[in-house]
């Protein structure tokens, strides 16, 4: 099972890999049929544009990848993975929770972006989810279901008293162990007011149908998260600017950003988000340069264990260039 722990330590993993010659294959794909397509015709397109002396090693890494698709596991709707052949060769591989627009690149570093995205957006919490007769506990990991504990009984009775205070209770035992975790009690709207006058402290609710369907509720959860991840990048992203206009020293845009990752005085990196849209007009206008720069920056980030925070709007950053830094404190 992938947490936040470990899919940090595999991004400092791959970003630290010596840089050779030889092509670094980064493939972001949907464990289907139009996934596999996809990735034998841009496989094939990219080859084209590969130098003779390098094609050798560019077949190894399609080849590893193709090794891959065969054997992979079930329960994953995506999965990511970056190979390089030749003498330095490397392997690595993420499955993804969430379903993904197919992308295969290839270039000097791999293209780690997509992957930090989903560590930015996807963080870990917990869901309590009450119905009239049950009461279920379930935790998350970069949206993927990490584990569930679930009681039956009926709604007010002592039992159900019971079960819902020793689900909070094995969540705080959890949440000690894993930080910054939080939770959330989805349940029709009698049930909510019972929870918040039991539990005496506040509560983060999402009121849902009672006869809403268990993979519903956590689809709507994982979302709800989702959405509080965004609304807290983008108030980051607003005082890092708002410092800027007070005289702070933040480097703004590309060049600058660049430069004080390339040399280490960063602490936090914060990048607009690629979209949909981006992808669309660069195969219209067959522009590499649209992802060269978070490929980049979140490389050199990686590296030095830097925080990224990706922000899908904020008209305050991408008037500042899309892009910035907080520096190391002196």
């Amino acid at each position: 099972m992938w947490t936040a722990h470990s899919l940090d330590a595999l991004l400092h993993q791959i970003a630290n890999q010596e840089t050779t010659p030889e092509p670094v294959l980064s493939c972001y794909l949907n464990l289907d049929a139009e996934g596999r397509q996809y990735f034998e015709q841009r496989v094939s397109q990219l080859r084209n544009g590969v130098a003779p002396s390098q094609r050798h090693a560019f077949d190894e890494s399609v080849h590893a990848a193709r090794h891959l698709w065969r054997s992979k596991g079930v329960g994953s709707p995506a999965i990511s993975f970056f190979a390089r052949g030749g003498r330095r060769m490397y392997l690595y591989q993420a499955p993804l929770a969430r379903r993904v627009i197919n992308r295969v690149t290839q270039g000097k570093i791999p293209s780690l972006y997509g992957l930090s995205e989903i560590r930015d957006n996807y963080d870990r919490f917990s869901l309590l989810h009450i119905v009239g007769d049950s009461t279920v506990l379930s935790h998350f990991e970069l949206g993927r279901l990490d584990f569930k504990l679930g009681f039956r009984s009926p709604f007010r009775s002592e039992v159900w008293k019971e079960c819902l205070l020793e689900c909070m209770r094995r969540f705080a035992e959890r949440n000690a162990s894993l930080p910054n975790s939080q939770w959330l009690v989805a349940a029709p709207v009698e049930i909510l007011e019972e929870c918040r006058r039991l539990l005496r402290r506040p509560v983060e609710c999402m009121q849902i149908d009672p006869a809403a369907d268990e993979e519903s509720v956590h689809n709507l959860a994982i979302e709800h998260f989702r959405k509080q991840e965004e609304l807290q990048s983008r108030h980051f992203a607003k005082s890092v600017i708002e410092r800027s206009k007070r005289g702070q020293a933040i480097p703004l845009g590309p060049q600058p950003v660049l430069e004080a990752l390339s040399a280490r005085s960063a602490r936090a990196l914060i990048l607009q988000s690629r979209t949909p849209k981006d992808l669309a007009l660069r195969w219209v206008r067959q522009d590499s340069d649209v992802f060269t720069f978070h490929d980049e920056a979140v490389w050199l980030a990686k590296r030095n264990q830097i925080h990224v925070e990706i922000v899908e709007e904020s008209d305050l950053l991408a008037a500042a260039g899309g892009s910035a830094c907080l520096l190391v404190k002196k």
